[in-house]
C-alpha cells in the first residue's frame, strides 16, 4: 500500500507541473523570427532559379519568384501549427480531447494490483 501511495503522489506531482514560462516565450519568439526571415531567404533562391529557367521557358521564368509566396505561406502555416500544438500540449492532464487518458491508465493499474 505504501508503494501505491508513493506512486500516486509522484503522479500528482507530474500532473501539477507545467512547462516553464521561458519554453513558451522562446518558442513563440523563435517561430515568429523564423517566419519573418523566411521570405528573405527564399525569394533570392527563387529569383535565381527563375533566371535560369527563363531561357527555356520565358513565361514561367519571369514569374517563378512569385512561387515563393505560396511556399512561404505553407511553411509558415506548418510552423505556426506546431507552435500552437506545443502550447496546447502543456496541459496534458486537464481532461480535454487531446489529453493523456489518465483515468483509463489509473483503472488499468488498479486492475493489475487487484489481480495480484
Amino acid at each position: 500500500m505504501q508503494n501505491i501511495f508513493t506512486l500516486q503522489v509522484k503522479s500528482e506531482h507530474i500532473k501539477n507541473s507545467r512547462y516553464s514560462r521561458q519554453y513558451r516565450t522562446f518558442g513563440y519568439l523563435f517561430v515568429r523570427i523564423f517566419l519573418i526571415l523566411l521570405p528573405f531567404g527564399l525569394i533570392p533562391s527563387f529569383d535565381e532559379t527563375g533566371t535560369l529557367i527563363k531561357n527555356l521557358y520565358p513565361s514561367i521564368g519571369s514569374c517563378f519568384v512569385w512561387l515563393a509566396v505560396p511556399l512561404c505561406t505553407v511553411i509558415a502555416w506548418v510552423f505556426h501549427t506546431k507552435e500552437c500544438i506545443g502550447h496546447i500540449g502543456k496541459y496534458l492532464f486537464e481532461g480535454s480531447a487531446s489529453d493523456v487518458p489518465i483515468s483509463t491508465i489509473s483503472r488499468d493499474i488498479q486492475m493489475i494490483f487487484v489481480k495480484y
